[in-house]
């Protein structure tokens, strides 16, 4: 009794560990973060305006992403004129990915799931978020990327958590209170991004046909919740600035097929790049998984034609995320692919608890989560598995100094634009470029963050081409 104890304590605590490996460097990076290009831009028009004519300025000048633009104008500090307050977007957007994330697995988790697998599926989802998130430097710390595309999975995550809790048995008072978030997260999804706000419209008309076939009793919730998405994706895609963007991105269309091909491939690409930790994943948490899978698995035979509409319906969701930037624009900024990595967790998770009864049967005996001792080679293949990606790179970057070091030199170039007296400031280039930090700095040949940096500091920015 007392062996089980302690390696029910021991089996806990590494779990535990990995969490705090996990969020750590990312958590101390924020300290370090700094404001660049477009943060200091939005921070000056919100500076100028007042919330809601900052809001239509860049509705009517720049695109539909009405969400986005009230993040940036109210929790931006540079609207507020401070830039020694760039820790606190990181960390609020750490918390609500996090925070999303559990609220998803209580809402689909039941009696049999104990404090302890939730945290193992917490610990070992957040393992994958933060280590795989594409492009994190401008997805967590570059505020104008993270309110664009974070926030959208923030809001994501927690529409579906709140579709799975209408499906319970709820009071009238607790259904309309459901709706109503529900609701309220459509329209703000619908602001944030196109890719976010794409899956959102296509989600829904699946989910609603589904819903129809399946005959049941919330028919009316869902059509109601559909013309709310209709809505809100009217409102973001005729936003007048949608077309002066699309002048200075190089056009509303692009070409056609060539997008789709791209879309295919890229899409193979990440694939073979998420996978593998996924399917690690997989395998270590497949008793608790298993756990979660009862309540919601299919028990009755899986034909070859289903597996085969799964998988290419699977495929098919993950390549056209990157349709909407490739047609726009002609190319996928790696920050545009943060909302599909997160709709491929989604989607993956959701096909393995749900034919969980049939996987079982091919996977159960690669499970090692046997003992504590598969506790300890998890902790081990997960900083293996680490390496390179996001999680290596932000200790790497900590243990250098490389945080240090750009911190330093940007506070000192900003504090010298702020107090000088000239009208001309020379900047040097970044000797010092974390992995894990966004580089948008002055350069020769791109001055959109020099004509940034003027707007909000009223200085000329000239980049020296030599350090001294």
């Amino acid at each position: 009794m007392v062996f089980l104890k302690n390696n029910f304590k021991l089996e806990k605590s590494i779990w535990i560990c990995i969490l705090i490996y996990t969020l750590l460097p990312f958590v101390t990076i924020a300290f370090f973060n700094l404001p660049m290009g477009d943060d200091l831009y939005f921070g000056q028009v919100g500076r100028d305006k007042t919330t809601f004519g900052a809001v239509s300025f860049w509705y009517n000048n720049w695109g539909g992403r009405y969400t986005q633009e009230l993040f940036l104008t109210i929790l931006n500090p540079a609207t507020y004129g401070s830039l020694r307050f760039f820790w606190l977007p990181p960390l609020f957007i750490i918390f609500s990915i996090s925070t999303s994330f559990f609220v998803l697995l209580k809402s689909i988790s039941n009696p049999q799931v104990s404090s302890k697998d939730l945290l193992i599926l917490f610990s070992a989802l957040l393992f994958l978020v933060f280590n795989l998130m594409p492009q994190i430097g401008e997805t967590i710390y570059w505020i104008s990327g993270a309110y664009t595309f974070q926030t959208g999975n923030v809001f994501l995550v927690l529409l579906i958590a709140i579709i799975i809790n209408l499906f319970k048995n709820n009071s009238s008072l607790k259904t309309l209170v459901l709706i109503v978030l529900a609701a309220v997260l459509i329209m703000l999804i619908a602001g944030t991004n196109e890719v976010s706000m794409a899956y959102m419209f296509g989600f829904s008309i699946l989910f609603l046909i589904h819903q129809r076939k399946a005959k049941t009793n919330l028919i009316l919730i869902w059509i109601f919740l559909f013309l709310i998405v209709c809505l809100a994706t009217y409102i973001s895609i005729t936003a007048p600035g949608n077309l002066v963007r699309a002048k200075e991105t190089g056009g509303v269309f692009q070409n056609f097929p060539k997008a789709i091909v791209e879309s295919i491939i890229r899409g193979f690409f990440y694939l073979l790049f998420w996978l593998p930790s996924a399917i690690l994943v997989t395998v270590m948490c497949w008793k608790q998984i298993g756990k979660i899978a009862k309540k919601h698995m299919t028990s009755r035979e899986v034909k070859l034609n289903e597996r085969r509409i799964v998988f290419s319906l699977f495929l098919i969701i993950i390549f056209a995320g990157f349709f909407p930037s490739l047609i726009s624009t002609g190319w996928n900024a790696p920050r545009t692919v943060a909302p599909i990595f997160i709709v491929f967790l989604i989607l993956y998770f959701g096909i393995i608890i749900y034919y969980y009864s049939y996987l079982t049967s091919l996977i159960s005996k690669l499970s090692p989560n046997k003992n504590s001792f598969s506790g300890l080679l998890l902790l081990v293949l997960l900083i293996g598995f680490s390496n390179k990606h996001n999680i290596m790179n932000a200790y790497i970057d900590i243990v250098s100094l490389r945080v240090v070091n750009y911190n330093n030199q940007i506070s000192k170039t900003y504090e010298e634009m702020q107090s000088s007296d000239r009208d001309t400031i020379y900047v040097l280039p970044l000797y010092a470029k974390p992995n894990t930090l966004p580089i948008r700095w002055p350069e020769h040949y791109n001055r959109l963050v020099n004509d940034e940096l003027e707007k909000y500091f009223h200085k000329k920015i000239v980049m020296k081409s030599n350090f001294k």
